[in-house]
């Protein structure tokens, strides 16, 4: 990734996210910028203004950050029942890790299904019709999420300064 100079015209991007508050995760302080991607990377962060992009979006009053892994959440059977992901998408979460709770839909087999369907079930989640983790439901969430997930993502979310606390 390059940093851009101000006034450097040389590139072109896909899109813009401009007047961002960058936060990089590398610990560097925060600060104002504009972030230039090209494909799926982000490829310049610096002052952009004048660069060639195909799209541009406004984040006055937003922060701009890399997508946060989210290592305890409850999302494997609402995976199953809406693949879009879309509460974690508007929170930034490009990074789910399931099952480490001990409330985990797979691995499970005909002993105990009625188990942890009693605890995690809601009607639209599936038949539960798996007994293993890789085999079974892992390809029953690749068959049924990741396309809408792959297509839910390119689109940014809009962004809207937080309301003032009174």
């Amino acid at each position: 990734m390059r940093r851009e100079r101000a006034g450097d015209t040389s590139a072109t991007f896909d899109f813009v996210i401009e007047n961002g508050l960058v936060v990089d995760g590398a610990g560097t302080p925060e600060k104002r910028a504009d972030v230039g991607i090209a494909g799926t990377r982000i490829v310049a962060i610096g002052d952009l203004k004048v660069a060639e992009a195909a799209r541009r979006l406004d984040a006055t009053g937003c922060i701009v950050a890399p997508g946060f892994i989210d290592i305890h959440n409850h999302s494997d059977l609402v995976l199953l029942a809406d693949g879009r992901a879309e509460s974690m998408v508007r929170q930034g979460v490009t990074t789910q890790v399931t099952g480490n709770c001990g409330l985990t839909p797979a691995p499970v087999h005909d002993a105990i299904r009625d188990d942890p369907k009693k605890t995690m079930v809601d009607p639209t989640y599936g038949s539960w019709r798996w007994n293993s983790f890789g085999r079974e439901y892992v390809a029953k969430y690749d068959k049924l999420c990741q396309p809408r997930l792959r297509h839910a993502l390119p689109a940014p979310p809009r962004c809207a300064p937080p309301p003032a606390i009174a």
